[in-house]
């Protein structure tokens, strides 16, 4: 390798680094209904996801294999490259992730990428050993790359640029025609969905996008790119993505017929996982001093393993909190604190720059120790070589923005400091509880209050390490399978779609003209539009003429002028299932209160006074509502009556979702949950319900208790000081 001489510690970050690049398929469709959660006896909440795998008649689908290959053309991450290794970033590895499983299952894969060519600033290095994991090959399936060239004098032309567009496009129409490709996948809007659209067009090829978040937040809003990426979302087959970019997509008018929500990701339990062996980071400073040409000194010595280490890994920036991160360091170091900071991170050449100049001018550069990134499999064991890691993103300019790290560093077992921004967008939110399984920071400018948080896990101590394991129980991952499984009925799903587009016979389905008429209410209530479709005939009979048709359906306005006529054909328990909807629609004065969840007291002591999360909401039904919302999703014909079988739930609001989280209770847990005041105990409310309803002392009315605590329904009261011990 040619010597670099090293002026900063960035220029590791320049040096040379190996071509790579990624690969899809499916196999069985699956009917997916929105996640229910109960408490069980034993007082664990279980989660129950409908009747998967049953076809409309309810018996048992057979797997349909494709043996064709699913084409993908991959995206990028913040900058406009593919986003697969060697690009860094959470949706190259997702990617990655993947193609791989897809791969395992038997599929065949090719990814159509520009990743050869990514900036070095956001390109990942390298080691011994991860090339073989670049094009993963398995007993039935595997992976193949077709790599764009770089940008030379055969390609240049006036004005000149690199066609990233053009290159991605000839490649996928030749990897589709030698693989009689099936589907083609396109993964964000530029330059990937484009060349994916124009490939799928020119071959005709069903056609599926998927957006990432500063695509559809940054770039759609584009007036000089919006208006093309906007055609291409309405030329899909399918368009994939979250309730609120959907919601998006058909205001801009994608048909609702080819919205479909995101199959989502699993982090990989197969790297993730406590048991990783740490990486020697005293061995990789000395191969990046090697291949520098040299000495080990400086950005390359070795750092002192007896002291703790705080680390950070991902792009730098000031919404990232790098820069807060950085001065909070720099004030514990004049308390005489002693540490080492490992950053695994990159960004531009002026961001770069300018990151380095701030950790000269904290007076930390003796402590700091810049790694270039590693792949995507290689971060499990740079986060078990950390005392406590850092994320420490606030005021992200993209409200969407979902960012995967916290999980992966919870799922190692490794303390986490996190802001409440990103805490309170995790999938588990309910179950974490400042100082107990995580360190959070409500806003890291503070420094004051960051340092403090710092101090804590710089002094370490076996309160330290259990909150690291707490951290890895709370979590609770999602297995590969279900996600496996959503994506393979995501690429069905795209070749049931262009069957009835080239079927002359087919019907025009209800459920785009429904959506056109009111989009947000009747993505809000979709058993209560069941039942609407049940009874679509009916309605017609009274309003012949399409318009007024269409109007009646409506659920805020114009269905009040037939409401006689269209109550006598609703059944009878339709208030109860528009009322059980409407409870799972956020309330946004709730949402604000599941912050105060972050820093509650981690367990209550059976007799200290608790008191009912400010957002949660309880209600009493008088049918079994799981059963019956399931029925009507299943498409069946909405039954004339549902039997009198009393229910009860809580709705638990929670930042950044598009429904409530419903939890099932029984009777006498509902009882206790209705009769709390704010001024009893646990065993007092025991003890008052046991002796209203002749019971004795329940043990799973305790188990389940206990599970509503860890979950956020009940809380002690809240934690005041934040950067207390």
């Amino acid at each position: 390798m040619t010597s670099t001489a090293v002026s900063s510690p960035y220029s590791l970050f320049q040096l040379p680094l190996t071509r790579c690049c990624t690969l899809y398929t499916c196999d069985q469709q699956r009917n997916l209904h929105p996640e229910e959660h109960y408490v069980d006896r034993a007082g664990e909440v279980r989660s129950d996801m409908g009747r998967q795998g049953l076809s409309r008649d309810n018996t048992v689908r057979t797997p349909t294999p494709f043996r064709r290959a699913i084409r993908s053309c991959y995206q990028c991450g913040f900058a406009l490259s593919a986003s697969t290794p060697p690009i860094q970033g959470g949706v190259s590895a997702r990617n990655y992730w993947i193609a791989r499983w897809l791969a395992a299952q038997g599929h065949s894969v090719d990814v159509v990428t520009n990743a050869a060519e990514v900036e070095s600033g956001y390109r990942i290095r390298l080691l011994q050993g991860d090339t073989e994991w670049l094009t993963p090959r398995f007993e039935r399936g595997g992976v193949r790359i077709w790599g764009t060239e770089p940008h030379g004098p055969r390609s240049q032309h006036i004005p000149d640029h690199n066609p990233f567009v053009t290159k991605l496009t000839s490649l996928a129409i030749t990897a589709i025609e030698t693989a009689s490709t099936d589907v083609v996948l396109g993964i964000y809007l530029e330059p990937y969905a484009l060349a994916a659209y124009l490939a799928a067009t020119l071959t005709n090829r069903p056609l599926i996008l998927r957006h990432a978040g500063s695509d559809v937040g940054r770039l759609l809003q584009q007036p000089q790119l919006g208006p093309c990426y906007e055609q291409v979302l309405r030329n899909a087959d399918l368009v994939c993505g979250s309730p609120s970019t959907l919601e998006h997509f058909s205001r801009i008018g994608v048909s609702t017929e080819h919205l479909y929500p995101d199959p989502g990701f699993a982090v990989p339990q197969e790297v993730f996982h406590p048991n990783v062996m740490p990486i020697d980071i005293n061995r990789l400073l000395a191969a990046l001093a090697n291949d520098s040409g040299v000495p080990a000194t400086g950005p390359f010595a070795p750092i002192n393993r007896a002291l703790p280490t705080i680390g950070i890994y991902g792009k730098v920036g000031i919404s990232k909190g790098s820069y807060d991160l950085v001065g909070a360091l720099g004030n514990l170091k004049e308390r005489g604190r002693r540490f080492n900071f490992l950053t695994m991170c990159g960004g531009s050449p002026t961001e770069m720059t300018r990151f380095s100049e701030a950790i000269v001018r904290a007076g930390i550069e003796a402590e700091t120790r810049h790694l270039p990134f590693l792949a995507h499999w290689r971060v499990p064991s740079f986060l078990r070589a950390l005392t406590a890691a850092c994320f420490l993103e606030n005021r992200f300019p993209i409200a969407a923005h979902a960012p995967g790290i916290p999980q992966e560093v919870l799922m190692v077992g490794v303390p986490l400091i996190t802001t409440a921004e990103i805490a309170r967008k995790q999938s588990f939110a309910p179950a974490l509880v400042h100082g107990h399984n995580i360190l959070i920071v409500r806003d890291p400018r503070d420094h004051a209050e960051l340092a403090g948080v710092l101090d804590r896990a710089i002094a370490g101590g076996d309160d330290l390490a259990a909150l690291g394991d707490e951290g890895r129980r709370c979590v609770n991952p999602e297995g590969v399978e279900g996600c496996l499984a959503r994506y393979e009925a995501t690429l069905e799903h795209a070749l049931v779609i262009r069957q009835r587009r080239t079927d002359p016979h087919r019907h025009a389905p209800i459920a785009p003209i429904l959506a056109k008429q009111d989009a947000s209410a009747w993505r809000s209530f979709p058993a209560s539009r069941r039942l609407f479709w049940t009874i679509a005939k009916r309605i017609e009979a009274l309003e012949p003429d399409r318009d007024a048709y269409l109007q009646a359906l409506r659920l805020c306005s114009a269905c009040a002028e037939h409401w006689h006529a269209l109550s006598a054909s609703l059944p009878p328990y339709t208030g109860e299932v528009l009322r059980f909807e409407l409870h799972q629609v956020p309330d946004p004065d709730k949402i604000d209160a599941a912050d105060t969840l972050l820093f509650r007291a981690p367990v209550a002591d059976p007799e200290s006074v608790i008191m009912t999360a400010r957002n949660v909401t309880l209600r009493a039904f008088d049918h079994d509502m799981d059963a019956l919302i399931h029925v009507l999703l299943d498409d069946q014909e909405a039954p004339a009556i549902w039997p009198h079988k009393p229910k009860y739930y809580v709705f638990q609001h929670l930042p950044g979702r598009s429904r409530n989280r419903v939890i099932r209770v029984s009777s006498t847990i509902y009882q206790l949950l209705t009769s709390i005041d704010g001024n009893s105990g646990i065993n007092q409310l025991l003890r008052r319900v046991n002796a209203q309803n002749n019971l004795n002392s329940s043990t799973a009315s305790q188990g389940a208790l206990s599970t509503l605590l860890r979950e956020g329904i009940i809380i002690a009261p809240p934690v005041s000081a934040v950067g207390s011990s």
